[in-house]
């Protein structure tokens, strides 16, 4: 039996030839003596429930099956909320492309051709079975054995097996219960990124996330591209990771960049285990709360070839930060739902643990020093253009000396002197304030002590 709407195809079945009498007559029948077979069995609840679980999964997944929540998600547009941080920073796009490397490709391993024909000519017949008009002519390929199939595809079979696939017959594959969450997550952690682009190209199903809404003009005429030469970390073993990666840019996500930039300060170990590099050139972030999210390593890119987003510093360019930020915007559904939230949002989706957040003058000196020196997560977040006040925010210079609406991480505290050290997410223009200003010149501050 297949899972596919039997009601879409007796309608699409009697519009083509009508129905006689008679038919009407059996279909009568046959309905009544179902019907009185269920009901008469307390059944008709159950496989109602089960029907509906099954569709809905194979749709949408399993998770999206639980009871919804309808409430209007965070990141709403800039409101001037003090609790939120959405300033955007300026987009390094003078540097030159750096040198592609050399790195041989991955050894694509055996294929069994056999395997890869079968499942082809499967997908065909279940792409191309249209179930008549009686219960009998029903049963035809199975959704299930389809799935199964797919998912018993190693890297280079599942290659094989969709490129001999027209884009139609792939955007139709994906349209089908059988698409976008049961095997779109295999396929991306293992076929090439070739077959990959293919298939977003081919709009089969959402490969990266969309772009064209966020706040900033930058992005107007940006595509999607590989940063050459990138490697997930930093050093020359890969393996090494620094607040001093972050460079935020015309994303309004400082609250996104910050909360990386203090886990990196503190617990770069996190980040380590949440990225894994998949054979395929993919990448596979986990969050705390187990959600998997994988996505490829193509970033917007700017005409000059450069990451319009998150920036790639370092030499070889460091991928980590633009790797975190494009799988929370797949995650929630574009790089427009990740711009404006809290510091303390951010560090709660990267620990799993409840924030803190209170007014910037609540703090004394030896308890900021003293949450420092335990490795907490802290960062300040300035006010809005129209409510700043203050030398840090009057006169000279211009732009101000703080930047409106902006997450600040501290990364330093002198008991001696009284000064903070800020590290600001845009990877420059960091400031050293005294204590005695934090109460004037920021709203609040927001920290996490990682559980």
């Amino acid at each position: 039996m297949i899972i596919r709407s039997r009601a879409a195809a007796l309608a699409r079945a009697r519009r083509e030839r009508g129905a006689s009498a008679l038919e009407y007559a059996a279909v009568i029948v046959i309905a009544g003596a179902l019907l009185a077979l269920i009901v008469g069995t307390g059944a008709f609840q159950t496989i109602g429930d089960s029907v509906q679980r099954a569709v809905c999964g194979l749709f949408q997944g399993p998770d999206a099956c639980a009871e919804q929540d309808t409430a209007a998600p965070d990141g709403a547009p800039v409101s001037g909320d003090p609790d939120e941080g959405a300033n955007e920073g300026p987009v390094d796009d003078d540097r030159p492309l750096p040198d592609p490397t050399t790195r041989p490709p991955d050894d694509p391993g055996p294929v069994d051709q056999g395997q890869v024909d079968d499942t082809r000519r499967f997908i065909r017949e279940y792409l191309d079975f249209e179930p008549g008009f009686w219960p009998w002519e029903w049963d035809g390929p199975d959704s299930l054995e389809l799935y199964q199939r797919l998912m018993n595809l190693t890297g280079p079979e599942l290659d094989a097996a969709l490129a001999g696939l027209s884009e139609d017959e792939l955007r139709e594959l994906f349209a089908s219960p059988v698409g976008i969450n049961l095997v779109a997550e295999h396929i991306r952690r293992n076929a090439s990124l070739d077959t990959l682009r293919r298939l977003g190209a081919a709009n089969a199903f959402p490969l990266d996330p969309r772009f064209d809404n966020v706040g900033s003009d930058t992005a107007d005429t940006a595509r999607y591209g590989e940063v050459p030469g990138g490697q997930l970390f930093g050093g020359p073993n890969n393996d090494q990771i620094s607040i001093e990666d972050i460079n935020q840019q015309a994303l309004s996500d400082c609250w996104w960049m910050a909360s990386l930039g203090a886990t990196a300060q503190h617990e770069p170990g996190r980040i380590r285990d949440m990225i894994v590099e998949n054979p395929n050139g993919t990448f596979t972030v986990t969050f705390p709360d187990g959600e998997a999210v994988t996505v490829t390593p193509d970033l917007p890119l700017s005409e000059n070839g450069n990451p319009v987003f998150a920036g790639t510093r370092g030499n070889p360019p460091v991928l980590w930060p633009a790797i975190m930020e494009k799988a929370l915007a797949q995650r929630d559904g574009g790089y427009e739902q990740v711009e404006v939230d809290s510091f303390t949002r951010g560090m709660e989706i990267l620990t799993g643990n409840e924030s803190d957040s209170r007014d910037s003058g609540d703090v004394s000196l030896s308890e900021l020093a003293e949450m420092h020196r335990n490795g907490d997560a802290i960062a300040f977040n300035t006010p809005s253009m129209d409510d700043a006040e203050g030398p840090r925010y009057d006169g000279q210079p211009d732009p101000p000396d703080l930047n409106n609406f902006h997450f600040y991480v501290v990364t330093g505290v002198n008991e001696q002197t009284g000064e903070v050290t800020l590290y600001n997410p845009w990877g420059r223009n960091h400031r050293t304030v005294n204590h005695s200003e934090l109460d004037e010149a920021f709203v609040q501050m927001q920290s996490n002590n990682f559980g």
